[in-house]
């Protein structure tokens, strides 16, 4: 209904007549509706539930890290890119790094996406630079996020945009 209406057409809308009922899905707006009411910490817990977090912890843990993740973190990614960079993340020691690479469909045969993870301090884009020419990559992006659990240290997430020339052979 709302992808076939402009806003000036849904609020010209006579709700009391029958003049929109042979095309609206009532169901269908109630649904959408709830669904853009639902927070991101909402969103998120019902995925940690559905992901297997046991359900004694799951307040806990919804509470804990749900609200680490800053918004532009949010606004980025999915909860469940979330639940997959929180198992990274617990993976990282006081002083190491954790590497993750992944393709999105957004991404050409020669792109691909990696995230650094590390515990404290950000690390700098002048130090991974280099390696990355090194390796024959050409960075394209580069995102960073402190993702920080109340009165925890935080841990960063950096995302690179990566083009491989060679890919293709």
């Amino acid at each position: 209904f709302f992808k076939q209406k402009t806003a000036y057409e849904i609020y010209q809308c006579d709700w009391s007549s029958d003049v929109c009922s042979s095309d609206l899905d009532l169901g269908a707006v109630e649904r959408a509706v709830i669904q853009a009411s639902r927070t991101w910490p909402d969103l998120f817990q019902e995925a940690a539930n559905t992901a297997g977090v046991d359900e004694a912890e799951l307040g806990l843990y919804a509470s804990q890290w749900a609200a680490a993740f800053p918004v532009a973190y949010r606004e980025r990614y999915s909860v469940q890119e979330a639940l997959v960079d929180l198992q990274e993340i617990s993976k990282v020691s006081a002083d190491g790094v954790c590497v993750r690479a992944y393709r999105t469909e957004e991404d050409t045969s020669l792109q691909f996406r990696f995230k650094l993870y590390r515990r404290g301090h950000a690390v700098p884009l002048a130090d991974v630079m280099p390696i990355l020419e090194h390796m024959g990559l050409k960075g394209l992006e580069e995102n960073s996020y402190a993702v920080a659990p109340e009165g925890q240290e935080p841990v960063w997430v950096h995302e690179f945009h990566v083009e491989d020339p060679r890919g293709a052979e």
